[in-house]
């Protein structure tokens, strides 16, 4: 049986075409196996997943938290790694913390920034100079 839409997944087609459909990438599971033919958008993660079950379907098993099995977006975290030289106050709280968002610190007095950071695809502030 085909495996349940996903809201926000990749058709697998769309990464090959000679597939058809996830549920072809896991035929062949035992009960109680898991399926992980669901691709997410880069910068977000699938929260849970499909097992096998022993009625020859796919039971939904979402993340903790979750309410259904979904592609989620990654987020950093609030705070900011700790900047060289700038003790405590260098601690910005960053409002906007997706992928591909940036965020400043904040300088001690008498401190001017150097660039900021940049949230990457897998949820970590990189200082802005290092990403691509």
């Amino acid at each position: 049986e085909p495996l349940p839409a996903v809201d926000g997944a990749i058709d697998p087609e769309d990464l090959d075409p000679a597939l058809h459909g996830a549920a072809e990438l896991c035929m062949g599971l035992a009960y109680g196996e898991m399926c992980s033919a669901i691709h997410c958008p880069l910068g977000s993660f699938l929260a849970g997943h499909f097992e096998c079950s022993g009625l020859g379907d796919w039971r939904p098993v979402p993340a903790a938290g979750e309410q259904q099995v979904r592609c989620v977006q990654r987020l950093c975290p609030e705070k900011l790694p700790s900047v060289p030289g700038g003790g405590e106050s260098d601690q910005s709280e960053c409002t906007e913390r997706a992928t591909g968002s940036t965020c400043l610190p904040v300088c001690p007095p008498n401190y001017e920034g150097q660039g900021g950071f940049v949230c990457s695809n897998e949820g970590t502030w990189m200082p802005a100079e290092d990403m691509p």
